[in-house]
């Protein structure tokens, strides 16, 4: 390996480059201080991580952002003597989110509009509320893998 990157022909570069972006940058000068602290406290990792790889975690930390921001909206409730207001469902963030993970989309919804403890309903009304919710939720899978769905 020479010394500096740019004694390698082009497409060696790149080729060095798509297989381990790390090492391309490490010795190309152009890592971060991350990836260089890594490398001085030789904690990179053994084998370089693959642009899959990569999506799969920007994936999860966006499906992690956006279900922090709460996509469906929330219905008013108190928590203690405290109201909290109801919140209006955004649907961009949620139809990125039913794009990115659907069974978090699905889960969001169906919390969205699960009754929250201390909203006035009963014990009993919140079960039955909780089970015409899966009975609904069950009967749509039906639907949806007969070939009847979308």
């Amino acid at each position: 390996m020479p010394d500096d990157l740019s004694q390698l022909p082009l497409s060696q570069q790149v080729a060095l480059e798509q297989a381990d972006g790390e090492l391309f940058a490490l010795l190309g000068n152009t890592a971060n201080a991350e990836t260089e602290l890594a490398a001085l406290n030789n904690t990179l990792a053994a084998a370089p991580i693959t642009p899959e790889e990569r999506q799969q975690q920007a994936n999860a930390e966006r499906v992690a952002e956006l279900l922090a921001m709460a996509p469906a909206g929330r219905v008013g409730r108190y928590e203690g003597d405290q109201y909290i207001p109801p919140t209006a469902p955004n649907v961009t963030a949620l139809m990125e989110l039913e794009a990115l993970d659907p069974i978090a989309a699905q889960r969001e919804q169906l919390q969205a509009m699960a009754p929250q403890q201390g909203n006035g309903l009963s014990t009993e009304d919140a079960q039955w509320v909780r089970e015409e919710m899966e009975r609904a939720r069950q009967e749509s899978a039906e639907i949806a893998y007969s070939g009847g769905g979308y």
